[in-house]
């Protein structure tokens, strides 16, 4: 009885063993939505990438517009400034 079970537990070991890689309609679907889930993951980081960086350089323009508008500003005061100078030394 010992030796048989001995010599039948390697063969019946190895048939679960060989069932378990047969993968059925469900452990394939899981895998599809795992695929799928990875993918949109990979999807919404680009994304989110881009519009980070999209951003970025939204700020770098206005940062520069408001820079070049504030030197604008301080160059028509200095030159209101020498013109209101200039007519007070008239007078």
């Amino acid at each position: 009885m010992k030796k048989s079970l001995l010599i039948a537990t390697p063969f019946l070991l190895a048939l679960l063993l060989a069932g378990c890689n047969n993968e059925g309609p469900a452990e394939q679907a899981g895998e599809a939505i795992d695929e799928a889930t990875e993918e949109a993951g990979a999807a919404m980081e680009d994304a989110m990438d881009s519009a980070a960086d999209t951003a970025e350089e939204a700020m770098d323009a206005t940062r520069e517009a408001v820079e070049a508008g504030m030197e604008e500003a301080g160059e028509a005061t200095e030159e209101a400034g020498e013109a209101l100078k200039d007519a007070a030394e008239e007078k």
